[in-house]
């Protein structure tokens, strides 16, 4: 028996001939070149949509400049759903006095007919608005790329949430132009950075809870120094 590179034993199988082998290993290649391609583009397609997300949710609001409005809202909706949370997060300065103030609105609709709507208000001056990888603090409620949590109470009624943000996510603009977005004029500025996203985690309704498991959600953030003179905000139970 001749020992050829064709039919030398090598660890329980043969050898493949030195063209054979060349040949494997160039395809052998080319499939690892395509996987890393792909690979990367997904990282690419993901660390864009955390880029679109965590731009167009900066707090725009200096620290200084009066007036001003900025509102992150936040919508939770299923059709499945018998109930819709709409949630708020706001903070406004006004020139005719020194101070501001940061909001948190909840409103609670279900198809029963009970509805909630709360309203808690804080001293701008004496609220830590920023904070480390959150887009916005008030009291002990933030808003960041991967969750939103807090509460809003009143007496005895309370609506608190604990929502995990999942992909994918689809995000848009208002104006096309980036300038618009940096210029004074127009006065008021939106992004929907979420405009349809998923969440899951837990909403508890004057101490009910109600589980949410990958469910959608839509979220807004617009701010200026001005508000249109005309204008209409709806919470509907269905969008």
């Amino acid at each position: 028996m001749s020992l050829s590179a064709s039919n030398l034993q090598w660890g329980g199988k043969v050898r493949l001939e030195d063209r054979q082998f060349k040949a494997w290993a160039v395809l052998r290649l080319i499939k690892l070149a395509i996987t890393a391609k792909k690979l990367n583009l997904s990282m690419a397609l993901t660390n864009n949509i955390d880029s679109f997300v965590k731009t167009d949710n900066t707090l725009a609001w200096d620290g200084h400049t009066k007036p001003f409005y900025e509102v992150y809202y936040l919508k939770i909706n299923e059709p499945e759903l018998n109930w819709s949370l709409s949630l708020r997060y706001t903070l406004c300065t006004s020139s005719d006095f020194s101070g501001g103030i940061a909001t948190l609105w909840g409103i609670y609709v279900d198809k029963d007919g009970q509805k909630l709507s709360l309203k808690q208000s804080f001293d701008l001056q004496k609220n830590e608005i920023v904070h480390t990888n959150q887009f916005i603090n008030i009291g002990n409620s933030f808003l960041s790329l991967a969750e939103a949590c807090g509460s809003i109470k009143e007496g005895s009624q309370g609506i608190s949430w604990e929502l995990n943000f999942e992909d994918p996510v689809l995000s848009s603009r208002s104006f096309s132009n980036e300038l618009l977005y940096k210029w004074r004029y127009p006065p008021l500025k939106f992004t929907q950075p979420r405009q349809l996203g998923f969440a899951s985690g837990a909403v508890f309704i004057n101490g009910i809870k109600k589980e949410l498991k990958r469910f959608r959600i839509h979220q807004g953030h617009f701010f200026g120094h001005s508000l249109h003179k005309q204008w209409a905000w709806a919470n509907c139970i269905e969008f």
